[in-house]
């Protein structure tokens, strides 16, 4: 064999083997699954008709691959992060001084100092380019389980949710529940694509189209397949809904939302413990069923003292609730007794429905009045 050839048997050899190592290497999240490290995925929607586009949601996903559990952590674009600067107004800040891409990127960095945390991976679209996702993808299978507003009807509790439905599903306020309701259907929602994902693997010719959609990821094709595959390991019980952990506050007739730092290091720190080990969270509404003014926010402040979680405070049908009711929603056990024992009184019910928002109703009656 002469040199020459060789020399070119050698080069092809060379082109074959970098050929193979370009096809074989792992993705960043496919690295990640396979060293069992937690992904963080920081999630902007924004407005469509809005010139600058303003933000809508920011919602930071948490997939912990050891225990398979998926977390939502909602973010309230009205968040502190210094006096009377919130995210909302750094993100426009950051618009003025930068195109749109810096601007994004100038706000995810801001959100990861702010929370102390790496967010390695991020996905930002607007109202318009959710729609087009949703039906390149044929539309998402998702239980409606309330009258959501739609056009001048309502959506239909059953079938297949098209762009524009998906969008009116997620965006309904309803008013007993606020935000945490809109939270929670993120979650469901989130839930449903995994089935679709687990069920029917996507083609990678559509995730690129799907990519392509977004107005600003770092994510790759493969990350989506290899998310798409890990899907089938997820169960809807390891599906959870967070709020950043804080309070409502208000300056110049301005509401805004006051992070607790120690609570949301806490939480952080807990998305990567085993499930045995992980404090449960504990959903409350409390209703004030006695007529008493202020009852309902007292209750809840005693029970936010003792860990639990109040999402709802409000009125109950009526005043005329002479005993206490602790309303078991969610079939856990055991949760309607400790909470009787928290506050002194009340008897526990099981009032079980499918997909809860709360895990118990507290009706307060007259005979809390009583033991005051």
């Amino acid at each position: 064999m002469t040199k020459r050839r060789i020399i070119v048997v050698i080069f092809f050899l060379f082109a074959l083997v970098a050929g193979g190592l370009v096809l074989t290497k792992k993705s960043p999240v496919e690295k990640r699954l396979k060293r069992k490290e937690g992904l963080f995925l920081l999630l902007l929607t924004l407005e469509r008709k809005e010139e600058p586009k303003s933000l809508r949601n920011i919602l930071l996903i948490s997939y912990q691959p050891k225990t398979k559990r998926l977390s939502l952590a909602a973010i309230p674009p009205k968040t502190l992060i210094s006096d009377k600067k919130t995210l909302k107004s750094l993100y426009r800040q950051n618009l003025q001084r930068n195109n749109f891409h810096k601007g994004c990127l100038s706000l995810k960095s801001a959100i990861e100092e702010f929370l102390n945390l790496e967010i390695p991976f991020y996905l930002v679209f607007d109202e318009g380019e959710f729609i087009k996702v949703v039906d390149l993808l044929g539309g998402i299978e998702v239980e409606v389980n309330q009258l959501i507003p739609y056009g001048e009807s309502f959506l239909e509790k059953g079938g297949r949710l098209s762009g524009e439905e998906s969008l009116a599903y997620l965006e309904f306020e309803e008013p007993r529940f606020g935000e945490f309701g809109k939270f929670s259907r993120w979650q469901r929602f989130i839930w449903a694509l995994i089935q679709r994902f687990g069920n029917f693997p996507p083609d990678p010719k559509l995730v690129k189209e799907l990519l392509k959609t977004s107005l600003l990821t770092n994510l790759q094709v493969k990350d989506i397949l290899a998310l798409a595959q890990e899907a089938e390991n997820i169960k809807e019980t390891g599906i959870e809904v967070e709020k950043i952990p804080g309070k409502t506050i208000y300056k110049d007739w301005m509401s805004y939302w006051q992070v607790d730092t120690l609570a949301t290091s806490q939480l952080f720190r807990e998305l990567s413990r085993e499930l045995g080990e992980r404090k449960a969270i504990i959903r409350v509404e409390v209703l004030n069923g006695c007529g008493r003014g202020g009852i309902a926010f007292q209750v809840a402040q005693d029970l936010r003292k003792e860990g639990l979680d109040v999402v709802n405070i409000g009125n109950a049908r009526n005043f005329k609730y002479r005993k206490t009711l602790i309303l078991n929603r969610s079939g856990k056990k055991g949760l309607a007794k400790r909470i009787s024992e928290a506050i002194g009184c009340g008897q526990p019910q099981d009032r079980i429905e499918k997909k809860a928002l709360v895990d118990v109703t507290i009706i307060i009656g007259r005979d809390y009045l009583r033991k005051e």
